[in-house]
């Protein structure tokens, strides 16, 4: 046996503290509402305040809505981005979008 675990002690992990925060930080997420006709929701997870929401979702249409519903037209994989924008800044979320519609 290697160690005391008596000397192990728990631990809980704080949220960062406000100073050390973007002022406005681009996050999403998505969820496939339905499989066969490619439908996707969007989730807008951003922080900060912000005034507005701009999605590319890779085939060439986009949105202006915070949290949008999507259909693809085909199948693939997808780079998808989120651009926010508000008074203290501008953030961008781009990523591949990790699972491919039928």
């Amino acid at each position: 046996m290697y160690g005391n675990a008596s000397y192990s002690l728990p631990f809980q992990l704080m949220p960062l503290e406000p100073e050390f925060k973007k002022a406005i930080d681009a996050k999403w997420t998505f969820k496939t509402v339905d499989m066969s006709r490619r439908m996707v929701a969007f989730i807008d997870q951003s922080e900060g305040e912000i005034k507005s929401w701009n999605w590319d979702f890779g085939d060439g249409t986009t949105s202006t809505e915070q949290n949008p519903i999507h259909q693809y037209k085909d199948a693939g994989k997808y780079i998808v981005v989120l651009n926010i924008e508000g008074p203290k800044g501008k953030s961008r979320m781009a990523k591949v979008w990790d699972v491919a519609v039928k």
